[in-house]
């Protein structure tokens, strides 16, 4: 089930328009140990968006939380109202050189390989960090969520969503964000193949909308 608050249904994905304005993807649960889709733990998640006004303070664009066996971690990157990119890896928020402008479409994307998480905008890294193992196995995504999650205010498009089950380098995102191709080592899917990835996922996070209560 897809949980939605104060967005509006693009083609592409949502323009998210408010206070705590968000799209959520859950894909594990862990009380009743529900599989919503098949994620492995190397990923990568990415997304274009466009920040519409400048926000009043820190709001999340991507966020992702990840659980291991007895502890939960929180990766994602959001934008301030001085224009900064800040990125959030394991619970600590750091503030970016590089700066965002309005009505400017960005590439962004969170990466999981293993234990090892990384935030990206068009490419570029803008950090990485080890996820403290408690267990064997790495860590596992409980869900995704697209805009303002933990009572923020977002004025956000977000669209074509993107998941693959594997990694990608910054040359293959970069191939994403240019729609160009990209080196035999790091094959972007097919055409066929990326429209259905992309659809499957739009299934979960812009299909129908279920609006959150």
């Amino acid at each position: 089930m897809r949980r939605v608050r104060n967005a509006v249904k693009d083609n592409d994905g949502f323009q998210l328009t408010g206070v705590e304005s968000r799209a959520i993807w859950p894909v594990n649960t862990r009380g009743d140990k529900v599989r919503h889709v098949f994620l492995s733990h190397e990923l990568t998640l990415v997304a274009s968006v466009t920040i519409e006004e400048a926000p009043s303070g820190n709001t999340p664009l991507l966020t992702a939380m990840l659980a291991s066996t007895e502890s939960d971690h929180t990766i994602g990157l959001s934008c301030s109202h001085n224009k900064k990119w800040d990125s959030m890896l394991e619970g600590t928020t750091t503030t970016r050189s590089s700066s965002w402008e309005r009505k400017k479409e960005y590439e962004v994307a969170l990466m999981l390989q293993g234990n090892k998480a990384s935030v990206y905008i068009d490419g570029q890294s803008l950090g990485e960090e080890e996820v403290l193992l408690t267990g064997e196995k790495p860590p596992e995504v409980l869900r995704f969520c697209f805009g303002a999650c933990g009572g923020h205010e977002s004025h956000v498009t977000v669209t074509n969503v993107l998941h693959q089950n594997r990694p990608l380098n910054p040359t293959g995102m970069r191939a994403l964000k240019d729609k160009a191709p990209v080196p035999t080592s790091e094959a972007a899917p097919t055409p066929a193949e990326k429209i259905r990835v992309v659809d499957s996922v739009r299934e979960h996070v812009a299909g129908d909308i279920t609006e959150e209560k």
